[in-house]
């Protein structure tokens, strides 16, 4: 409400907007279908590269990061660097302080499907200190389980995914936080 007692023209500039990078997911675990292709939809601003390691995961390490303190091992997870599946770069193409959105297909390095299983997916750019690159624990199945559980029993139904008929055969592991 004060005023300056004469017209002043003010010029100034703001900086850039901070980077930006996540994974369009619902979570850090993500079950996908295996008969169909499987996408990272990554959402970026100002980055020039975005990078992706994709890493298979044992299936011990798969149930420390489901059960009792999950977050800490989720937090400090790091696969072993010579088990990558495929490493890689795309550019990022929105303008600058512009969002953008990359539908990626994760396979491996022959651009084949990958394989059921579990992986870990890490996408990461030049971001702040602060800023902690996205990651997801990728399921890949063509199966599907129905659980029913009590305080004392628990049932699993397979089915194929594809068809919905029972698999004859599958080995279900049952934990309880962690242990076998």
């Amino acid at each position: 409400g004060n005023t300056l007692g004469q017209d002043a023209v003010l010029k100034f500039r703001t900086g850039d907007l901070a980077p930006l990078l996540y994974l369009n997911n619902q979570g850090q675990i993500g079950t996908y279908s295996a008969y169909t292709n499987t996408e990272a939809v990554i959402v970026y601003r100002n980055l020039p590269e975005i990078r992706l390691e994709l890493h298979p995961v044992p299936l011990e390490d798969f149930i420390k990061s489901t059960a009792g303190d999950y977050w800490r091992f989720w937090e400090s997870y790091r696969p072993a660097a010579d088990t990558v599946t495929r490493q890689w770069a795309i550019t990022g193409k929105a303008a600058r302080n512009t969002s953008g959105v990359i539908r990626e297909p994760l396979t491996d390095d022959a651009g084949n499907q990958l394989k059921p299983g579990i992986y870990y997916l890490l996408v990461s750019g030049a971001l702040a200190e602060d800023q902690r690159p996205p990651r997801q624990l990728i399921i890949r199945t063509d199966l599907n389980v129905t659980l029913k559980a009590s305080a004392e029993d628990a049932l699993a139904w397979v089915t194929d995914l594809k068809t919905g008929l029972p698999v004859a055969g599958a080995t279900v592991r049952f934990t309880d936080n962690g242990k076998i």
